[in-house]
């Protein structure tokens, strides 16, 4: 008997509250979309990203990654994370092989995966005998995204919820996954709905039908609903939510996960959160709006971003605290909401106000480095990433660097010979670093001259900066 033919069998066997050891490349996804950018916070954060805090904003730079907190993460996921635990790691230590490191407990006693099951994310075996994840979208997405981590080989280990692998075809239509699903969706294991993509509000996914004042499905024609969840644990696979992403980065600022509520572990309490902003839009709330033509935000800039994260917290805390929120059928108290701001944590997402030890890296050469907040770890990612980006160098005699969409480094430009261009009629804006003078035009382009000085830039600036103008998205 194969390998794989024996971990079906076994697979088949399990029973709720079983622990269960997986492949990232062997779980199913339970909903159709994810907050991107959450994500991306929390890979930049692993990985350590090609920017660096100056005066409380990103600039290009180094910052190592955070290997401690990566490695806590995985033993947390792991259900290996007690109280006082120790994490021994090696050289060849990686997250995704849990025989590779090693934690401890106070007494030095090696504690094992799955010890501590309610820390772990849950799975449930479907009549088709594959695990759909119910709950750890965004972590398993991280996971399969680090550098350190990865899709095929990424081991990581689970509670199984439920098996439906001898769930019964009750309507005789030669499959039992549409009952699945229909179990799977009012069982609170599956979030069967997505985002209007130039309109307010959630929808079922494609041939599932349901009531609209609750989240319960009454059925699913899988003709339609076939290839609608994601096939693989990749963000690529997912669809973006913005306001997912945002209910993480309002967590703790205008709500916190309900405690000794009637909504105390409640599934997808983000997502009915956002069911709720999207109410707020129908009602004319354009003020909450990031994901429509008629948003006022642009969250490809980090002030925007802010702002847009700022609003949505603010309505927060100010609806009275009996609305029900979405179809949860549960109020704003009961789902978490604080009674004000907590303005630290709000000043503190793009500069966490913290340092990144050195010791917390496995990188040589790592340094102290001040630590960007969860905002300013995503927008860092999404705009360049510890990959780095374009770094140009010109060459003998004058250049002309053609300033892109993305964010770019130029080592060698000369004041006196070289100029830049740039399409449209952009906001120019100028900002002296450290480094050296940074460019941005527009929302999507942001550019390094490493070593300039912003004033002898400017004293030169018509001989060096060329515009060219732009209609109907093509060059005159």
């Amino acid at each position: 008997m194969s390998a794989f033919l024996q971990r079906i069998i076994d697979r088949m066997k399990k029973s709720k509250n079983d622990v269960l050891e997986l492949e990232l490349s062997e779980i199913k996804a339970g909903q159709p979309a994810i907050g991107k950018d959450q994500v991306l916070y929390k890979v930049g954060r692993y990985d350590g990203v090609n920017w660096i805090l100056e005066d409380g904003y990103p600039v290009h730079g180094r910052t190592f990654s955070d290997d401690e907190k990566m490695f806590d993460d995985v033993a947390y996921a792991n259900g290996q994370k007690v109280d006082n635990a120790v994490i021994v790691r090696f050289d060849d230590s990686t997250p995704g092989n849990p025989d590779s490191y090693y934690v401890f407990n106070e007494n030095w006693e090696r504690v094992a995966p799955g010890t501590v099951t309610n820390g772990m994310k849950t799975v449930v075996i479907g009549p088709d005998n594959n695990p759909y994840l119910t709950d750890g979208h965004h972590t398993l997405n991280t996971f399969s995204q680090m550098k350190r981590g990865g899709f095929e080989d990424f081991k990581i280990n689970l509670v199984v919820e439920a098996n439906y692998s001898n769930l019964k075809d009750k309507n005789n239509n030669g499959s039992s996954m549409d009952e699945f699903w229909i179990e799977m969706a009012n069982s609170g294991n599956a979030w069967l709905k997505v985002l209007n993509e130039n309109e307010p509000g959630y929808r079922y996914l494609n041939g599932v039908k349901g009531e609209q004042d609750e989240y319960m499905v009454h059925s699913v024609d899988l003709d339609r609903f076939k290839g609608q969840l994601p096939e693989e644990m990749k963000p690529e696979a997912f669809r973006n939510d913005p306001y997912r992403a945002i209910m993480n980065f309002t967590r703790g600022i205008a709500w916190e996960a309900p405690e000794g509520t009637k909504a105390d572990g409640l599934p997808f309490l983000e997502f009915y959160w956002a069911e709720e902003i999207q109410n707020a839009i129908g009602d004319g709330n354009i003020a909450l709006d990031v994901h429509t033509e008629a948003s006022p935000y642009n969250l490809s800039d980090l002030d925007s971003y802010v702002s847009a994260v700022q609003e949505i917290s603010n309505w927060i805390i100010n609806l009275e605290p009996d609305t029900i929120i979405g179809t949860s059928g549960f109020t704003a108290r009961e789902m978490g909401q604080k009674p004000e701001i907590d303005a630290g944590k709000l000043n503190s997402l793009i500069d966490s106000g913290k340092t990144l030890e050195a010791s917390s890296s496995d990188e040589k050469d790592a340094v102290d480095v001040p630590s960007f907040g969860k905002l300013g770890y995503a927008w860092a990612q999404r705009n360049g990433g510890s990959e780095g980006n374009d770094r140009l160098t010109g060459l003998p005699g004058p250049d002309l660097f053609v300033l892109s969409p993305g964010n770019d480094v130029i080592s060698d430009f000369r004041i006196g010979e070289d100029s830049i261009s740039v399409a449209g009629t952009p906001d120019l804006r100028f900002r002296q670093t450290g480094e050296g003078l940074l460019i941005r035009a527009g929302d999507d382009i942001c550019t390094l001259l490493l070593n300039v000085h912003k004033d002898a830039f400017l004293a030169h600036e018509p001989a060096h900066l060329h515009i060219i103008p732009v209609q109907d998205d093509n060059l005159i």
